[in-house]
């Protein structure tokens, strides 16, 4: 099962969740999708995406977290023909309420959209992240409440997910089609959409209830 959480905190704040329950473990996996189109990612100017690679207070899995939302952010149109299109759910999870219509209305929407600034790593973010996932996880929290964890809420914004698979597409992919019953007003993609976001703390840690769970906060500029 998979659970969605979105905040907002400079404008407002909105909750959501889609539910996922276990099917077949014959979906397209990462690695399936990186070698169907990572050549139409060659070109030298998409090195830049890479912008947490070198960090090594990241997991692999966190980086790639930086890495796809930065090809999302570099090229909208591209990854929306390519990963997009190409993604057919979690590895082994059902797609979820209005999967199908948001995922068409994400593919229609990058389409038309021009290229965003990238996001680099922060780690006063990523302490700030790493501390609810990994405190959160060990109460079982769900949502945004951090005030069992002591855990401060210094970020602009805020998305999380429960559940799922843990690589870094997977997750990028549940906030972007942001499927879910809770969801229709699309926050977790509108947050990964805005422009004046440039910094982001990213941790996956261990989750008493859903195996795992991700966190991402979202910083502004200097």
């Amino acid at each position: 099962m998979r659970v969605t959480i979105y905040c907002l905190i400079i404008i407002a704040f909105f909750c959501g969740c889609s539910h996922e329950e276990p099917v077949s473990d014959d979906l397209p996996s990462k690695e399936d999708l990186d070698a169907r189109y990572g050549s139409q990612w060659n070109d030298e100017k998409y090195r830049a995406t890479r912008t947490a690679d070198a960090e090594d207070y990241l997991t692999r899995e966190e980086q790639e977290i930086f890495y796809y939302l930065n090809l999302m952010r570099i090229n909208p149109p591209l990854f929306a023909q390519t990963y997009v299109a190409g993604y057919n759910g979690d590895e082994g999870w059902e797609k979820g309420y209005a999967w199908a219509e948001r995922k068409a209305s994400l593919i229609a929407e990058l389409q038309k959209m021009n290229p965003l600034p990238l996001l680099y790593p922060d780690e006063r973010l990523y302490g700030l992240a790493r501390c609810f996932a990994s405190e959160g996880g060990k109460l079982g929290v769900v949502g945004h409440d951090r005030s069992q964890t002591g855990c401060a809420t210094t970020y602009s914004a805020e998305c999380c997910t429960y559940g799922g698979a843990e690589n870094g597409l997977s997750i990028i992919m549940a906030f972007l089609i942001d499927a879910g019953e809770n969801n229709g007003a699309l926050e977790h993609r509108k947050i990964c959409f805005q422009s004046e976001y440039v910094k982001l703390g990213a941790s996956i840690q261990p989750h008493i209830t859903y195996k795992i769970n991700a966190v991402l906060n979202f910083g502004i500029g200097n």
